[in-house]
């Protein structure tokens, strides 16, 4: 059954003219969340893992995502639509905080764009995440720079994946879909990440903003190497484009000059244009993607200390389902990365010297040991706990 808002906004057979509302405005400033959730300052921590289809033990093509913040938890299958010619598709801001798939309050019309003829049903969450066609979607917040922001373009990012869901069967027709619609329309959201999935593929793709001057957008998308993995972790990843390589590389036609007339790069320096390090300007990794590709693929002995960690890898052995749901429930125990390892008492059981004198506190957990009580014991002990942010998050 549709939703109402669906029967409000277009009935079958009918042209629509909703009247625009202005959209919340964007401040720019850390941690407002007209921006979107912003990954330095908020707890936004969504992971997205992709296996390749000759990286899977059964030969499929996966793409996961947890979605690890305050978001809303209701599931609806939007169903495929025949829609009159004339038919207009709104464009709300603010679906991510609804209670129910009838609930109108907080929502902003932000514009509409021409409807088509058919759409394809999808499973609509918080950030919609499969079609009846088997195209499939993750999503990781990616933060950027902030002087890319502009929150006149008429997408979020949970516009486009709606909207390709709708429309396309996919990966690279979605990924085109949303260059065509940011390009025509603009794009308002902050960096993001989508990671889009079909049976033969997966691909990993980031947008940003164009800027304070233009209404449009940024972006690139990297084809998973066939045969590896990769993961996304709400920092921006890809490095640097090989836009001749169309089977494995996509970007929008500013991906270059937008970089250079920031100041973000300079090509007569001769240094090789990385989309990280243009867009974002920081490490393009952090522990969880570290944890998952050096555990995937001990082989290579990759360290926290690398500039850049490869945007994929091949794994030691192949990857199933149940591998990859496992990464979902990590916390780190008995790794480095514990993040319980420095809180030790005495072991009162000890029977001999032979015994650990230390053993970890019974009271201490990963669960336990959140920002809050971290920062808590650190006050009272610096150094007990070093923060460290699991795959698996406590506020899901």
């Amino acid at each position: 059954m549709a939703s109402a808002q669906w029967a409000q906004v277009a009935p079958a057979g009918a042209a629509q003219q909703t009247p625009l509302l202005p959209g919340p405005v964007c401040s720019g400033e850390p941690g407002d969340l007209a921006c979107g959730c912003d990954p330095e300052v908020q707890d936004c921590g969504c992971t997205s893992i992709q296996v390749s289809k000759g990286a899977s033990t059964d030969g499929s093509v996966m793409t996961a995502h947890s979605c690890d913040g305050n978001y809303r938890t209701w599931l609806q299958i939007e169903p495929a639509r025949e829609n009159a010619a004339g038919t207009r598709r709104p464009i709300y801001w603010g679906k991510l905080h609804t209670e129910t798939p009838d609930d109108m309050r907080g929502l902003r019309l932000k514009g509409e764009i021409p409807e088509v003829a058919n759409t394809y049903r999808y499973f609509n969450v918080a950030y919609p995440a499969m079609n009846e066609k088997g195209l499939a979607i993750g999503e990781t917040t990616i933060g950027g720079r902030r002087e890319l922001r502009n929150d006149e373009g008429l997408f979020l990012i949970e516009n486009l994946q709606a909207i390709v869901l709708e429309r396309t069967t996919t990966a690279r027709d979605a990924i085109k879909l949303i260059g065509e619609l940011v390009k025509e329309y603009g794009y308002g959201d902050s960096g993001e990440c989508l990671t889009f999935a079909d049976a033969k593929e997966v691909w990993h793709f980031e947008i940003m903003g164009a800027g304070p001057f233009a209404v449009g957008g940024v972006w690139a998308a990297v084809r998973i190497p066939e045969g590896q993995v990769g993961v996304s972790a709400n920092i921006p990843r890809i490095s640097t484009l090989n836009v001749d390589d169309p089977d494995h590389y996509m970007a929008s036609e500013n991906v270059f000059s937008l970089a250079e007339e920031m100041g973000w790069w300079d090509p007569a320096s001769g240094k090789a244009f990385r989309f990280w390090e243009a867009y974002n300007g920081r490490q393009p990794y952090s522990t969880r993607e570290f944890f998952i590709l050096s555990t995937l693929a001990p082989s290579m002995n990759l360290t926290m200390e690398m500039e850049e960690l490869p945007f994929s890898v091949t794994p030691d052995k192949k990857v199933s389902v149940q591998d990859v749901l496992a990464y979902y429930r990590q916390t780190y125990e008995g790794t480095e990365l514990d993040v319980t390892k420095n809180m030790l008492i005495p072991n009162r059981y000890a029977q001999s010297p032979d015994d650990p004198q230390m053993v970890k506190s019974p009271m201490v957990d990963p669960w336990s040991l959140g920002r809050d009580w971290g920062q808590l014991f650190n006050a009272l002990a610096p150094g007990s706990v070093d923060a460290v942010r699991t795959i698996a998050a406590q506020q899901c």
